[in-house]
C-alpha cells in the first residue's frame, strides 16, 4: 500500500510539473506572438511617418512645379489639393473595406502563421 501511495505521489508531482511547464510555454507563446504584432505595428508607424514626410515634400515640390508652369501659385496648390481630395473620397467609398481587410489579415498572419 505504501508503494502505491509513493507512486501516486510521484505521478502527482510529474503532473504538477507538466502543468506548470505547459502554462509557461503558453505564456511565452502569447508573449512572442504579441511581440510580433507590436513590432509589426511599430515598423508600420515608422514607415508611415517617413512616407508622410516624403509625400508632403513631394507634394509641395509638385505643386510648386505646377505653379511655375501655370504662372499661378494658387492653381498649383489647389490642383494638388484636388488630387488628394479625390483620393480621399475614393478611399472612403471603395478602399475602406480593402484597407481594413488587409490590416486584419496581416495581424492574423502575424499571430497564427508567422514563425
Amino acid at each position: 500500500m505504501e508503494h502505491t501511495k509513493s507512486k501516486l505521489g510521484t505521478i502527482v508531482d510529474y503532473a504538477t510539473t507538466y502543468l506548470e511547464t505547459k502554462g509557461e510555454i503558453i505564456f511565452l507563446d502569447v508573449v512572442e506572438k504579441s511581440s510580433r504584432v507590436v513590432s509589426t505595428i511599430a515598423a508600420g508607424v515608422v514607415l508611415s511617418v517617413l512616407g508622410l514626410f516624403i509625400l508632403i515634400f513631394a507634394s509641395i515640390g509638385f505643386a510648386w512645379w505646377i505653379a511655375t508652369a501655370t504662372g499661378s501659385v494658387a492653381i498649383g496648390f489647389f490642383a494638388i489639393t484636388g488630387f488628394y481630395l479625390a483620393l480621399f473620397v475614393f478611399t472612403l467609398v471603395i478602399g475602406k473595406r480593402l484597407i481594413q481587410d488587409s490590416i486584419i489579415n496581416l495581424i492574423i498572419k502575424k499571430i497564427f502563421y508567422d514563425k
